[in-house]
């Protein structure tokens, strides 16, 4: 089945040409889904040995017309020498998900359980250890991080992130998103998240503040108005840093750097 992107170049002027034709090529690239699985990354430099699903930017960001203009996917992870495998993994989940969101969700599972079961492979071990990653570190799989690319489209995928959080009550989950109730939008519903689902607002300068004051918040160093808000410093290593998954517990925002 031939799927065609619902893009209209909306994005700023400013958003890389090269990304976009990674995007497009990947799209033009899967016209026949059958057989295939989620993409699931075991990995990368800032995440350490952490799976994560991610979805394509743009496309799937509701609430980006701020960050979107210097969207750190678009200028850093889909320009290079991998940005068309890179691309391909995230358009091809997105599409899965389409066609049938049950199904997506139940092989996201079943991807996750043997990723649990086998840990990292060789050569991906070897390949961020060669990044400066510790290649001594035991990969424990009690993370997981949604969409390193990406947002929450909408209700249905964060059901289906609900869902797949039950299936691992001993995994933590994380889910940054923008896709949130403002002042002028309506956002997802956040209600009955599992204990091991975090769900962090990413606030943008610009861009209106969430109204939910109950789900933790992330800040750019750059955004004033996070105020005394009590808040901890992001150390750009999610394996040995592992705060953002425990935000709720410590009653903390996190803040980062642009990046």
């Amino acid at each position: 089945m031939a799927y065609t992107p619902r893009h209209r170049r909306t994005e700023n002027k400013s958003t890389p040409i090269a990304a976009l034709k990674s995007l497009a090529a990947a799209y033009r690239s899967l016209t026949d889904l059958s057989g295939l699985k989620p993409s699931i990354s075991l990995g990368n430099v800032k995440t350490g040995f952490i799976p994560s699903i991610s979805l394509p930017p743009l496309y799937t960001c509701p609430n980006s017309a701020e960050c979107r203009k210097s969207c750190y996917v678009m200028t850093n992870m889909l320009r290079g020498p991998h940005a068309g495998t890179i691309a391909k993994a995230y358009v091809k989940n997105w599409l899965l998900f389409q066609a049938d969101a049950d199904k997506y969700f139940s092989d996201v599972i079943s991807q996750l359980a043997k990723v649990f079961s086998k840990g990292i492979n060789t050569k991906a071990k070897k390949r961020l250890a060669s990044r400066n990653t510790n290649p001594a570190d035991i990969y424990t799989p009690d993370l997981v991080r949604w969409n390193v690319s990406g947002d929450l489209p909408n209700q249905r995928y964060l059901e289906g992130a609900k869902a797949v959080a039950k299936a691992f009550p001993g995994v933590r989950f994380l889910i940054f998103t923008k896709n949130y109730d403002t002042a002028s939008r309506t956002g997802l519903d956040f209600s009955d998240l599992p204990a091991n689902l975090e769900v962090v607002f990413s606030c943008w300068p610009g861009q209106d503040l969430p109204t939910d004051t109950k789900i933790p918040r992330a800040w750019l160093t750059t955004d004033d108005r996070a105020g005394d808000e009590p808040r901890t410093d992001c150390l750009m290593n999610c394996q040995t840093c592992r705060k953002c998954w425990a935000l709720s517990a410590n009653k903390q925002a996190i803040e980062f750097e642009v990046h």
